[in-house]
């Protein structure tokens, strides 16, 4: 296996606000009521400022595994969204099914977009349990197929475009 460099992790980064960002924007052009909630943008924070009093090993699971962002959609409804960025297609579907099975244990009202610029759909929601009786990834829909979230097809199209648009180098 090949050992990530400062570079892979920079570009992962970025890559992951990325696809953060674009679903924050259009989740809120939409309608919704979005906020940050995962460990990263928390977690990351608090250790800066108080290292010494909250030692972060271990972390429970269900803490280490916020979802990125917890919304109140259009209908009232309060749920959990992760979002997972791809930068090629055929790792849409590649999702750790342990991961997928623990995240509905710990956040059952939580959905997974996966935001990726070569799939044909860039902006795709797996809903919640996420794997059928079989064990199998359930159906990814395009995101304006939730229609509590309000996300019509312009607005998706105008999102499409950006996310067809990205740089190149991110991707390879």
């Amino acid at each position: 296996m090949k050992e990530r460099t400062t570079w892979d992790n920079a570009r992962g980064n970025l890559k992951a606000r990325i696809g953060e960002g674009i679903v924050e924007s259009i989740l809120t052009e939409a309608g919704n009521d979005v906020r940050r909630f995962g460990q990263e943008w928390r977690t990351t924070q608090f250790l800066e400022f108080c290292p010494k009093i909250f030692d972060p090993n271990p972390l429970p699971e269900r803490f280490r595994q916020k979802p990125d962002f917890v919304i109140k959609n259009r209908e009232g409804k309060i749920e959990g969204v992760e979002v997972k960025f791809r930068t090629n297609s055929a790792f849409v579907y590649m999702l750790d099914k342990s991961y997928l099975r623990t995240l509905h244990t710990n956040w059952p009202r939580t959905r997974i977009v996966v935001v990726s610029h070569d799939a044909d759909i860039t902006i795709g929601v797996l809903s919640p349990p996420f794997l059928n009786e079989s064990g199998d990834l359930l159906e990814i829909v395009p995101i304006f197929a939730i229609q509590e979230w309000g996300v019509d097809s312009t607005l998706f199209s105008k999102y499409d475009s950006i996310i067809r648009y990205l740089p190149m180098y991110l991707f390879t």
